[in-house]
């Protein structure tokens, strides 16, 4: 007899009943997540608690309050109510933005950050672009977000794209209905493709991302349940149990979301094999040196591959000491206390120090093994909070309390491909070689060191070369050198470092791999701008207004150009486009209301002029000659 599966009322009762018992720690958990429940009622009953469950969700309860950032001059007010969260930013100078608030990401066990959709400076109507708002809640209340911190130049927020969102849903962002796709490309057959502007993710994006839910971990859940449908579950039955993989592929599973790194390269879009290293597919970059009292937040594996523990047995995992289905706070220290004890005997004399002398905090446990060897601390990428430095240490010393913040562990030293030996053997190879230099090399234009990156781009086939774009692998290794966007990464270094023809021939190189990289053909019409190549400026940025229809960045390009033509009609035709895709350019309006004023058209010079002296109104006051 063929095993059917439970009825299709049976597991709409169990969701139910699953929803009904829902802990108030979740109380917006998401239904996919309960999807498993008729099967395994208990393991999602118990996820239900996790921070996993919570990763990203609508923006529910928002703090308000304002707070203002003396040394940079900004002042932030978060106001509102139930329906709606407005974020105002009011800059040094008096320009102020505006964002609705519609998402949260994050389980809100240390932090909670919003996602403001950017409005209309005049209007107040949402333009569809999401950012990480510059404010976010913690327990402590509001506090600013650690990338304002880190830079002066993103006040109204950091663009919210997949580069941030990939930890927190495996919804594809290509599938949102608001995302702007490649025209002509149908959603569910894209779930790779590309979105530009990459932030153009819609208003309602965060009604259509999933958290982390089973498949996170186990793989496709739907192909399980196919799998246990059509017979007996005597064979394959197309899921992942963690404790029954090898060690490395267990911790590749975490590392997908724990293990940051100074730069992360997705290779694979997602799309990950776990048949293969993760390394290999998402490289991580981490610092050659590692200091040992500094530590990222979402380092943990790269914290904890230091450890002697970890160093000493080779089979050790996330797993050997975290319950995957059970929240850290549910779980509780005692419990992660008496799993040091499986391997380690502490003795009537382990130490004549108390946890308050060794640690400098108040014990957290009767045992103490977590409080002093695995302490909390505070890392040096997120302030505001503590958390656990996964590196297991028999000596430590009294923790730092105010690290000085900053986006890199490791901002001048040397990088290396965080492993943990699977992929030695592919690496030694004169192709895994190349691969590792051109990752690498990556790594440095993460970081913004372009002369150190050219040096490892320069020991790469030459741009415009066959060999350039060709990268026969080892089977552990995610292509490289067929992505465009690794040429065009190559392109913009040589543009830096004055290699313009080079750059020219890497920014080919990108759009012989993809006719339409919308990264690459901004790129390349740059260069051409720069050049005076008018067919070439004009060919690329009609193919981005062609497939990118809301990129205000080809208007811009021919906005410059006419500028430099002395082509004042092209110029007004190009700040009419330009500013209705993305009206927060203040210098812009104040261009475009100068020539309505010119062509006698005072309504229309008035409201563009209105619109740049809301963003800048040093921008008017200091052309008030002009303007009168």
């Amino acid at each position: 007899m063929g095993f059917a599966g439970p009825p299709a009322e049976h597991t709409a009762a169990a969701a139910e009943a699953v929803g009904a018992e829902k802990t108030t720690a979740a109380p917006e958990t998401h239904p996919a997540i309960r999807e498993c429940a008729a099967c395994h009622r208990d393991a999602v009953l118990e996820y239900l608690g996790h921070g996993m469950a919570r990763s990203i969700g609508p923006r529910g309860t928002v703090a308000t309050g304002a707070i203002e950032d003396r040394q940079l001059g900004r002042r932030y007010r978060l106001a509102g109510g139930r329906e709606q969260t407005i974020l105002t930013i009011t800059r040094q100078g008096g320009g102020v933005l505006r964002q609705r608030i519609v998402g949260r990401i994050g389980g809100g066990n240390f932090a909670t950050s919003w996602a403001g959709e950017a409005l209309h400076p005049l209007t107040g109507q949402p333009t569809g672009r999401l950012y990480f708002a510059p404010l976010e809640s913690t327990a402590g209340g509001l506090h600013i977000a650690p990338f304002a911190l880190y830079s002066d130049d993103r006040s109204i927020g950091l663009p919210l794209t997949g580069n941030c969102l990939g930890c927190h849903t495996l919804t594809p962002l290509a599938t949102l209905p608001g995302a702007a796709r490649r025209r002509d490309d149908h959603p569910d057959e894209t779930a790779g493709a590309a979105i530009f502007p990459a932030h153009q993710l819609g208003g309602d994006a965060f009604t259509h991302l999933k958290p982390i839910g089973c498949a996170g971990c186990h793989g496709d859940t739907r192909a399980h349940l196919d799998a246990l449908t059509a017979g007996p579950p005597a064979g394959d039955i197309a899921i992942a149990r963690l404790a029954t993989l090898p060690p490395g592929a267990q911790r590749d599973r975490c590392a997908r979301c724990h293990l940051q790194g100074d730069a992360r390269l997705d290779l694979v879009q997602g799309r990950v094999d776990h048949d293969r290293p993760l390394a290999g597919q998402i490289p991580v970059l981490v610092p050659v040196r590692q200091k040992e009292d500094d530590f990222r937040f979402v380092g943990q594996l790269e914290r904890l591959a230091l450890s002697a523990c970890f160093r000493a047995t080779g089979a050790m995992t996330c797993t050997t000491c975290h319950r995957p289905h059970r929240a850290v706070r549910a779980q509780g220290l005692d419990d992660f206390n008496a799993v040091c004890k499986t391997c380690h005997d502490p003795g009537p004399a382990h130490t004549s120090l108390s946890i308050e002398a060794a640690t400098g905090r108040t014990a957290r446990s009767q045992a103490g093994c977590v409080d002093c060897h695995m302490r909390q601390s505070q890392p040096f990428d997120l302030p505001y909070i503590q958390s656990a430095d996964h590196f297991i240490r028999r000596h430590l010393t009294p923790p730092q309390r105010e690290p000085t913040h900053r986006a890199f562990a490791e901002p001048e030293g040397e990088l290396q491909i965080f492993d943990d030996g699977r992929l030695s053997g592919a690496l030694a190879s004169e192709a895994g070689q190349r691969w590792q230099n051109a990752v690498l090399a990556l790594g440095e234009v993460v970081r913004g060191r372009f002369q150190a990156a050219q040096s490892k781009f320069d020991r790469l086939p030459a741009p415009g070369s066959e060999a350039a774009r060709n990268d026969p692998l080892p089977h552990e290794l995610a292509a490289i050198l067929t992505q465009p966007a690794w040429h065009q990464s190559r392109a913009l270094t040589l543009m830096v470092n004055g290699r313009l023809t080079e750059a020219r021939a890497a920014f080919d190189d990108a759009l012989t791999l993809d006719p339409l990289d919308p990264d690459a053909l901004l790129g390349r019409a740059r260069l051409s701008l720069d050049h005076l190549d008018l067919a070439t400026l004009m060919q690329d940025t009609q193919a981005l207004i062609d497939h990118y229809p809301k990129a205000e960045q080809p208007w811009d390009l021919r906005l410059t150009l006419a500028e430099r033509l002395g082509r004042p009609d092209l110029a007004r035709a190009a700040l009419e486009q330009t500013t209705a895709l993305w009206p927060h350019n203040a210098q812009n309006w104040y261009k475009l209301g100068m020539f309505y004023r010119q062509a006698g058209q005072s309504e229309a010079a008035t409201r563009a002029l209105e619109a740049a002296r809301r963003l800048e109104p040093g921008l008017t006051a200091d052309h008030a000659d002009r303007v009168e």
